[in-house]
């Protein structure tokens, strides 16, 4: 197999082998500030996704020990280079006036580019804590930037260049939906990351944008792009055990329940005349709202009004599953 063809090759090497091929010279950052040469940017992006690539298939397989590699003595500048990443390029707006001299296309490439960089690291984070229990080494990389990327990624990833419904989305959904909940739990036994977590996701949820709360439910006033983003963002959180405990800041009541409730009010006294690209965003929302909260009440004020869940598609999350369970 390759792996074991692999095995053989470096049996003998030591890690000062792996760094030296996976970080040869173009891995390292650029000297590019003030940021002024966006195709400086994209050749690094690419140069950074195959070094990140390359050590997420060693780590995953078992070839290398993470200890060997991504200790201060080891001589590795991957992890630095990924932070000086997420504080320089990871959340840089394209409205920025650098873009402005860009076609349409340069710029998708740049978001494409970059999209590719942040979704390998995440999948990096995730296989150093959930393979080789090595989240104490890499708390340095773990900081606020790098909570607020995570949580954009969850709420918002087309601002980060992901196109809806992609492979690459799809991907992004199940790899931040894991290290959510592994960071969750894991960063409990560092107090001040879970605080900076935490007040990431409250800073995060109480913006207009990304604020359920401040959704306009009336036909021809819903945001449908905005509501289906944000209704998965939201189960995404759910499953992390996250949404719960921060659900104030949703802009939606004080409790969840209460909010599921307000929720689910909202979506059926707006939903006449609904077009067909708010119906699919209601139905979105009303998925959400029953997987967050059920109970005989919501069912019998709801559910039982044959001709209201006749206008809203309440299965269609029920397909976006099965097709994610097939991807797994």
């Amino acid at each position: 197999t390759a792996q074991q063809w692999v095995k053989q090759r470096i049996a003998s090497k030591p890690s000062q082998y792996i760094i030296k091929t996976f970080e040869s010279e173009g891995v390292k950052p650029p000297s590019i500030e003030p940021f002024t040469d966006v195709g400086l940017a994209n050749v690094w992006f690419t140069k950074l996704t195959a070094s990140v690539d390359c050590y997420v298939w060693f780590l995953s397989h078992g070839m290398i020990n993470a200890m060997d590699i991504f200790t201060k003595t080891s001589g590795s500048q991957l992890l630095p280079y990924l932070l000086y990443f997420n504080t320089h390029f990871a959340l840089l707006s394209t409205k920025q006036p650098i873009f402005s001299s860009l076609s349409p296309y340069e710029v998708e490439q740049y978001q494409k580019n970059r999209s590719s960089v942040i979704l390998r690291m995440f999948k990096l984070v995730l296989v150093l804590i959930e393979k080789h229990d090595f989240l104490q080494y890499i708390t340095k990389i773990i900081d606020g930037s790098f909570f607020k990327l995570l949580f954009k990624a969850v709420l918002c990833p087309a601002r980060l260049g992901f196109v809806q419904s992609s492979k690459e989305a799809k991907k992004l959904t199940m790899i931040t939906t894991k290290l959510c909940g592994l960071l969750n739990k894991q960063l409990k036994a560092h107090p001040r990351r879970i605080a900076a977590m935490q007040a990431v996701l409250q800073e995060l949820l109480s913006k207009p944008k990304l604020n359920l709360g401040s959704l306009d439910f009336r036909h021809n006033f819903l945001n449908t792009e905005r509501a289906s983003s944000l209704a998965a963002g939201y189960l995404q959180l759910h499953q992390a055990e996250l949404l719960k405990t921060h659900w104030q800041y949703t802009g939606l009541g004080r409790t969840l329940e209460e909010g599921v409730e307000i929720l689910m009010t909202h979506l059926f006294d707006n939903n006449d005349g609904y077009d067909p690209l708010e119906i699919v965003a209601a139905g979105n929302l009303l998925q959400l709202g029953f997987k967050l909260y059920s109970s005989d009440k919501l069912v019998s004020t709801f559910l039982l009004d044959e001709t209201v869940v006749a206008s809203i598609p309440i299965n269609e999350g029920q397909t976006q599953d099965k097709d994610e369970s097939e991807m797994d």
